[in-house]
Parts: structure tokens; C-alpha cells; sequence
């Protein structure tokens, strides 16, 4: 329940996302809500969230939950004015992500399926900017530079990366191009 209800008595239009706060954090951990918030500072801080998450879910894209539990995060704050928007940031974040899934969809139901090295380790989807890293992995570009600027692990092995320099996989980017045009085109 919102803090600040509790406190005042006062329901205010963002004592919603308080709970739906809540409720996202709770569906990445499986937890009872008691202690999440911590959990989850605690976690993110540390670079530790893998450790918390649902572990019923073997493959969680962690650039994308982290994301998403930071937003969860921000809708928790104690105090409603230092909550998130719900029309000028919740809503849009919320269809960025479900357009991710629709785009997701459209391809899954196409004839041509990608072959498992398009997709980015981190965030599990089809690359469009493909960077080998020093664990000779090829990641999306914006994923393993935000990944590299927290951990100084590779995403795969969990091995220290002698190096942080990033190389564009050209040949993967183009052979990826020639599949959406493919995919696309055989969809229309």
C-alpha cells in the first residue's frame, strides 16, 4: 500500500503505480512484496539482479530487466512527487516494450525464423548493430556497452574480459539486413 495514503489518508493519482510498482517487482523475483524494494536497490547496485530474479525463468534478458526494475523502482518511490509519470513515462515505456513483442511476433510468425547467432545474448532479440566483445561473443552494440560500463564480465561466460574494446561485426550485420528483407518481404 502507498506509503504516502498511509501516512495522510490522502489517495492521489499516483498511489497507483506505488502498487503497480510492487507488482512488477514481485513478478521478477516470484517474492511476497515484504523487502523487495531493498532487494532490488541492493541487487541493481551490486550487479548482483541476476541472483534475485524468478529463477523459474532460465533465460532472463537482463539488460531489459534491469530496465524494467528500475522503472518498477521509480513508481516505488515513498513519496508520490518523486514517482515516475504515469502518461509521460510509464505508458510509453510500457509500449516500447510491447511493440518489442509485437515485432517479436511478426517475425516468429513468418516462414524464416533467424538463425540463434542474430540474436544478442543480453537482450535475446535479433541484432541490429552487431559488436564482438573480447569473449569473441557478438552482442548488440547499446547492450554490451551499457553491460560493460557496470560489470567487467562477459554476459556468457561470466569470465573478467581482458579488454573492453569493441569491434563491428559487419558481415553479421549484413547477412542479418539480407534476413529482415527476406522476412519481410515474404510476410507481406
Amino acid at each position: 500500500m502507498d506509503p504516502e495514503y498511509q501516512r495522510t489518508g490522502t489517495v492521489r493519482p499516483k498511489s497507483d503505480l506505488y502498487a503497480f510498482g510492487i507488482i512488477v517487482l514481485q513478478l521478477l523475483a516470484a517474492q511476497p512484496p515484504n523487502g523487495l524494494l531493498f532487494k532490488f536497490k541492493n541487487a541493481i547496485s551490486n550487479g548482483s539482479l541476476y541472483d534475485i530474479l524468478d529463477k523459474s525463468i532460465p533465460d532472463w534478458a537482463l539488460a531489459g530487466t534491469e530496465e524494467m526494475a528500475q522503472m518498477a523502482l521509480k513508481c516505488s518511490e515513498l513519496r508520490c512527487r518523486d514517482r515516475l509519470d504515469l502518461e509521460t513515462e510509464v505508458l510509453p515505456f510500457l509500449k516500447k516494450l510491447a511493440d518489442m513483442e509485437d515485432g517479436t511476433l511478426r517475425i516468429q510468425r513468418n516462414s524464416i525464423q533467424p538463425p540463434n547467432h542474430y540474436s544478442c545474448p543480453i537482450l535475446q532479440e535479433v541484432m541490429e548493430d552487431p559488436y564482438i566483445a573480447a569473449d569473441g561473443f557478438t552482442y548488440e552494440h547499446r547492450a554490451i556497452k551499457a553491460w560493460l560500463e557496470r560489470y567487467g564480465l562477459s554476459p556468457v561466460t561470466k569470465l573478467r574480459l581482458q579488454h573492453k574494446v569493441l569491434i563491428q561485426n559487419h558481415t553479421l550485420r549484413s547477412t542479418i539486413k539480407d534476413w529482415r528483407s527476406r522476412a519481410t518481404s515474404s510476410s507481406g
